[in-house]
C-alpha cells in the first residue's frame, strides 16, 4: 500500500465529510465503511467523499460506494465524491458510477 490509510471525519452544516487518504481496497475498505457508517448513524442526508488524496481504488471502492449510494438514497440523501484523483476518476468512469452519483471537481 503506498502511504498510510486514513479517513478524517466531520459533519458541517449537516453534511458528512470524509477526507480520505491512502488506496482503497480490500484491506481497507472495510475502516472507510465504519467511517462512513459513523457519519450516517448521525442522520445526515448528505454525505461528500473527498478523495483527492486515494491514488488507487478497486473493486472494493466501488462496491462501498455502490451500497452506501444505495443508502443514502433509500432515505431520500446523495453521495458526492469530491475531488476525485485521476485514477478514482477514471474507476468511476469505468464502472459507471460516475452516472449515478454526483461527482464535484473543486467544490466553492
Amino acid at each position: 500500500m503506498t502511504g498510510e490509510f486514513a479517513a478524517d471525519v466531520r459533519i458541517e452544516l449537516g453534511v458528512g465529510i470524509i477526507s480520505v487518504s491512502g488506496e482503497i481496497d480490500i484491506a481497507t475498505a472495510p475502516l472507510l465503511e465504519e467511517s462512513i457508517e459513523q457519519v450516517l448513524d448521525k442522520g445526515v442526508d448528505q454525505l461528500d467523499l473527498d478523495m483527492q488524496n486515494v491514488p488507487f481504488m478497486d473493486s472494493q471502492g466501488i462496491g462501498l460506494a455502490a451500497r452506501t449510494l444505495r443508502s443514502l438514497e433509500g432515505n431520500g440523501g446523495k453521495l458526492r465524491i469530491v475531488n476525485p484523483s485521476p485514477q478514482v476518476e477514471k474507476v468511476l468512469s469505468i464502472s459507471g458510477l460516475d452516472k449515478l452519483l454526483e461527482v464535484v471537481r473543486n467544490p466553492a
